[in-house]
């Protein structure tokens, strides 16, 4: 048996427990070795997942600002959406007042058409009545004419015949004188036969008158009773009666000359402007029929006349085949289809005549997208000529204009102009 003293004991003791504490000691120093390695990773991680958070957090505020983004595009298409349901109320709503005005139109147009016919009715028969007229007054005119004739033979007969009463009336006055000379030489001679003779001459028996004197007698009377008083201002009336009939002749001369002057000039300018309407009415047809192509993309259209033999009066018929549809009438066409006839029938005037200045409200609003873009373009094309106003919504419009002019309310009530140039000045 082994005894070990105190001292060494303890020292023994103290021994393994440095070693257990040695032991430990390595094992804390190859903790903390493997602590510091995962320490470092652990700090490369931090780093890494700091940068990643970052990165996320910049695609956080990116999606952010896209999901803001796609809540204001969300609420102008909703609002676009409100607006598009609101105008396709309105829409039907026209829609039904189109129909009810059509079937009214439909009822006028026919109703038109009665009142037409019998107004055509009524002209022919006041046509005929005027024809009538027109010979009444021939013929009265030719039964003025011999009134005329006969007035002047009348102021012919009148003039002699007043003449003949002057004659008379010397030849009475010549007689009266004469019959008082011979009064007066009966007296005398009265007297001498008395004296003379004693005889009274009124106490003598005379010849009785014969039945051919008292004849005479009374003719003459009654001729001196048809004269009448002689009127000494009736020669100065006849001369005023005649100067005016001399004058209103000649006037009648002036407007039947006058009229035959106006109605050869009429004449003139009928045929003139038939002519130039004729001219114009081709070359607008042909140049309609080239835009309707153009804007289109083939199809063909022309413009008819609804009376060739009176080209003044008559209508125009717009007749139009779009491509892959039959020939028929624009108001057969749709919405889309009758404004594009329409711009191609403006554009084929401008052709033939441009203007300055046109103004066009809204003329795209029935257009797709399509021919809005044949629409903006062939204005632009003839912006080089003519100065263009256009009132519009439409995107593809407005991307062809120099100039933007917009109305915006900010507040209610209160409007405000804004202006936008597109062109380089």
């Amino acid at each position: 048996m082994i005894y070990l003293r105190a001292s060494e004991f303890l020292l023994l003791v103290l021994g393994r427990q440095v070693e257990e504490k040695e032991e430990e000691i390595r094992l804390v120093e190859s903790k903390k070795a493997g602590t510091e390695r995962s320490g470092s990773s652990l700090q490369e991680e931090i780093s890494r997942k700091r940068l990643n958070l970052d990165e996320y957090r910049s695609e956080v505020t990116d999606i952010r600002l896209a999901i803001t983004s796609f809540r204001e595009r969300l609420e102008a298409v909703s609002k676009e959406k409100e607006n598009i349901s609101r105008e396709l109320d309105e829409n039907k709503q026209k829609m039904a007042f189109l129909a009810e005005e059509v079937s009214s139109t439909k009822i006028r147009i026919q109703h038109r058409e009665e009142e037409t016919a019998e107004i055509e009715l009524q002209i022919k028969g006041l046509v005929a009545e005027a024809d009538r007229y027109k010979k009444d007054v021939s013929e009265r005119k030719e039964v003025t004419d011999a009134e005329n004739e006969e007035l002047l033979t009348a102021d012919h007969e009148l003039k002699e015949i007043r003449k003949e009463v002057e004659s008379l009336s010397t030849r009475i006055a010549e007689l009266e004188i004469q019959k008082a000379e011979h009064n007066v030489k009966m007296e005398t001679l009265r007297e001498q036969i008395y004296q003379n003779y004693g005889l009274a001459i009124d106490t003598l028996e005379t010849e009785p008158l014969t039945a051919e004197d008292e004849e005479r007698l009374v003719d003459l009377r009654s001729k001196i009773n048809e004269l009448g008083q002689v009127n000494i201002g009736t020669i100065e009336e006849y001369e005023e009666l005649r100067s005016r009939y001399e004058f209103l002749k000649n006037q009648q001369e002036d407007l039947d000359k006058s009229i035959a002057e106006l109605e050869e000039a009429i004449a003139k300018i009928n045929v003139t402007t038939r002519k130039k309407l004729r001219e114009a009415f081709e070359a607008l047809r042909t140049k309609f029929a080239e835009v309707f192509e153009s804007l289109f993309s083939g199809g063909r259209a022309e413009l008819v006349m609804t009376d060739e033999n009176n080209i003044l009066e008559t209508g125009i018929d717009i007749i139009a085949q779009p491509p892959g549809k039959r020939l028929q009438n624009i108001n057969l066409l749709s919405g889309g289809e009758k404004t594009l006839t329409a711009l191609s029938l403006l554009f084929a005037s401008f052709l033939i005549k441009p203007t300055p200045l046109c103004i066009l409200d809204e003329a795209d609003s029935a257009l797709d997208e399509v021919n809005t873009d044949k629409f903006s373009n062939m204005v632009k094309d003839f912006s080089k000529g003519t100065q263009f106003i256009v009132v519009t919504h439409n995107r593809n419009t407005m991307g062809v204009a120099d100039y933007i002019y917009g109305i915006t309310m900010e507040e209610a009530g209160v409007s405000k102009v804004i202006s936008m140039q597109l062109v380089e000045a």
